[in-house]
C-alpha cells in the first residue's frame, strides 16, 4: 500500500456503485486522470496532489489516502476539497 502523506486515511460510509461512478465522473471533470480499478490511483494535476481510493462494496466505505502533494498544500486544504464532494454526491442521490 502507497504511503498515505496526510495521515490518517479518511472513511466514508454509505458509498454505493452508483456514487462511486459519480466520484470518479467528478474527478475526471475536474481534470483529474483516474487509473485502476478499486484501487483508483488519481493524480488531480493541481497542487501535486495525489490519491488512491479503494472501495469495499460489501461495506459500502470508501477509503482515500494522499500519495504525494506540493510541499505547501496543508492536508486540511486537501480533505476538506474531498469532504466537500462527498458531501455534494451523498445529498445528490
Amino acid at each position: 500500500m502507497p504511503k498515505n502523506v496526510c495521515e490518517p486515511a479518511h472513511s466514508y460510509d454509505n458509498i454505493d456503485q452508483e456514487k462511486i461512478n459519480a466520484i470518479l465522473a467528478e474527478l475526471k471533470k475536474g481534470g483529474a486522470t483516474v487509473t485502476g480499478e478499486n484501487p483508483w490511483d488519481v493524480d488531480t494535476h493541481k497542487s501535486g496532489v495525489k490519491l488512491q481510493g479503494s472501495w469495499d462494496s460489501a461495506t459500502a466505505i470508501l477509503t482515500i489516502i494522499v500519495t504525494d502533494k506540493s510541499w505547501y498544500v496543508p492536508c486540511c486544504e486537501i480533505w476538506d476539497t474531498i469532504d466537500q464532494l462527498n458531501k455534494q454526491i451523498q445529498d445528490n442521490p
